[in-house]
């Protein structure tokens, strides 16, 4: 599928489950343009969502997660990234919202799965006043209000790539501890009702 995906839309910046059964979601950029598609897992079959109009954020897409049917969140940017929603449920007028800016190192995103108003942040380069850096925030897509998550005993440090385990209802986060030694590290933090 990946390899269908390669061909017909460039090399894809993330992707995501729209449906675990049957649809992905893939974004792609071009210079910065970002596009969004719908890919069936069957077949390979896809659907521009949305095509940036640049009025968000232009880059590449560091994170993506479905919010349901033709909507998702992501993240757009290099460095001081963009959270933006985006909303195709209307195929002829698709709309993308900004959610926030200046993040530093925006990446992966994770939407708690027993709470779908729940969204995790990785924030890659979030300077702590005192060392380590890095940070992973719980927003709550109701209010807009967002608070760090607690990690006891191993700090998030520099992480990037983030999902939930629903299972043992854990926030898992892949870190990079010693940025030289090219290696990565896998934390786990129990979510406790959203705050680690």
């Amino acid at each position: 599928l990946l390899d269908h995906i390669k061909l017909q839309a460039r090399n894809p910046d993330a992707i995501a489950y729209e449906d675990v059964d049957s649809t992905v979601l893939v974004a792609t950029d071009v210079g910065g343009t970002w596009t969004i598609r719908l890919v069936a897992v069957a077949d390979g079959s896809t659907t521009t969502l949305i095509t940036t109009n640049g009025t968000t954020a232009l880059g590449a897409v560091q994170g993506l997660v479905s919010l349901g049917t033709s909507k998702a969140l992501l993240t757009v940017g290099t460095s001081l990234n963009s959270l933006i929603a985006i909303d195709a449920t209307i195929p002829a007028t698709p709309r993308e919202t900004l959610l926030g800016s200046n993040l530093p190192s925006a990446g992966g995103l994770a939407l708690d799965p027993h709470n779908h108003n729940r969204l995790f942040i990785a924030l890659r380069d979030w300077v702590n006043p005192s060392p380590p850096d890095g940070l992973v925030i719980s927003i709550d897509l109701l209010s807009h209000t967002s608070k760090a998550v607690a990690a006891s005993g191993f700090p998030f440090l520099h992480p990037d790539s983030i999902a939930i385990d629903e299972r043992s209802g854990r926030l898992l986060v892949l870190t990079d501890a010693n940025t030289g030694d090219g290696t990565r590290e896998l934390r786990a933090v129990d979510l406790n009702g959203g705050g680690g």
